[in-house]
């Protein structure tokens, strides 16, 4: 009986902790656990690494680290280190026999089109995963101009990536429509599998998890409430500007910002003005829990202009720690319309932050919470890798 042979490419994997590392962790175990044979082709791990992590992964998975170059904070180094994973994992398939399906997940949108372009020559079929809305997403970060040359090429890479595809995976009903919509592409060729988290938040008792924290530096400042933030640290997440809003404010609160990323330097600075603001970084895998039992609120700010274009994954995580939630967003939209099913969260406009009150902050923390994500782990899951298996065959 013939073995089916599975790719997956991803541009992280652990020890990375990002959501997407995780999640093709658990697509390339889950296949393996099926009788897949299952090859990942990764980058040597370079974001938010936890070599401490001891991560499990089924020994018949054979994960490739390529090399890739670039990477930081700069544009310029983010298109080499996309360019150059793209060139090792061109050199990689040239060499190795064809597989029989390949979940992608790599770099979008340069580093997609090299690899699906080679995929296609070989004769492999891919499933492509959708996390971010391209080329919208890069217009919204100010990155390309709308309508200009780069908007044109990246939207014809997308729609050619799009129409080659076996199958495309998308996180949400909102991300599906944008696709049908302005990518052109049959309503029936997109699913929607959210996300999902498989490490379990599991609440500590306040005083043990500060003794975890204080190990780092981090300590509690004897003020009334503790917020918490933990996760990409960089321009598309707000952190930035609500650390800023902190150091203007006169609330007698301490904001901890645990992650990692772009702008953990001017987080860093912030701390040196304000000592109401403690930074972890790197966020160890061994502290996630920490984070969440000491913060009575959990922070999820939206900058100005980006609520369309991507679902942060963090999310999932604030949701199953069952801990109340500030969002922080200028409009409606998927990431709102979420929250409001959420018992314990309250959204505001950053123009209402400003004039947000201890007593606002403290009704909020007090409220009672569930975890509506609590079954979506298995669901999404066991649904991508069921899609995954259905095309292995196409002839």
């Amino acid at each position: 009986m013939h073995k089916v042979k599975i790719l997956v490419v991803s541009c992280v994997f652990p020890p990375e902790l990002v959501t997407s590392a995780r999640t093709s962790l658990d697509v390339a175990n889950g296949l393996a656990q099926l009788g897949a044979s299952v090859t990942v082709l990764c980058p040597r791990p370079s974001r938010s690494v936890d070599d401490s992590w001891k991560f499990k992964i089924d020994n018949t998975v054979n994960v490739v680290h390529l090399p890739s170059f670039g990477g930081g904070q700069s544009i310029l180094m983010k298109v080499i280190e996309n360019l150059s994973f793209a060139l090792s994992a061109i050199t990689y398939l040239t060499l190795k026999k064809s597989f029989d399906i390949c979940y992608m997940n790599a770099w979008p949108i340069i580093s997609t089109s090299f690899i699906a372009t080679v995929l296609r020559i070989k004769k492999t079929h891919y499933i492509y995963s959708v996390q971010d809305l391209y080329p919208k997403t890069l217009a919204i970060k100010g990155l390309i101009k709308k309508n200009g040359f780069f908007w044109k090429l990246f939207l014809k890479l997308e729609k050619t990536l799009c129409k080659n595809s076996a199958k495309i995976i998308t996180i949400s009903e909102s991300f599906k429509n944008y696709l049908i919509n302005s990518i052109e592409v049959d309503a029936e060729k997109v699913s929607v599998i959210s996300n999902w988290s498989s490490g379990r938040i599991i609440l500590q008792d306040k005083e043990e998890a500060w003794g975890m924290l204080a190990k780092t530096g981090v300590t509690p400042k004897s003020q009334e409430l503790v917020l918490g933030y933990g996760g990409n640290i960089s321009e598309s997440t707000g952190i930035s500007d609500f650390s800023k809003f902190i150091v203007n404010s006169s609330l007698n609160i301490q904001l901890i910002v645990a992650g990692s990323g772009s702008l953990v330097n001017e987080i860093r600075r912030y701390v040196h003005l304000d000592e109401r603001i403690s930074l972890l970084t790197p966020w160890p895998n061994s502290l996630t829990n920490s984070v969440y039992s000491v913060s009575d609120i959990l922070v999820l700010p939206v900058p100005v202009g980006q609520e369309h274009g991507s679902l942060p994954s963090k999310l999932i995580n604030y949701i199953n720690s069952n801990k109340p939630i500030l969002c922080v967003c200028d409009s409606e939209c998927e990431i709102t319309q979420g929250l409001e099913k959420y018992p314990a969260a309250s959204i505001c406009s950053w123009a209402e932050l400003e004039n947000i009150k201890i007593n606002n902050l403290k009704k909020l923390s007090s409220l009672n919470s569930f975890s509506f994500f609590s079954d979506s782990t298995a669901k999404s899951e066991d649904k991508l890798i069921k899609e995954i298996l259905k095309f292995a065959n196409i002839e």
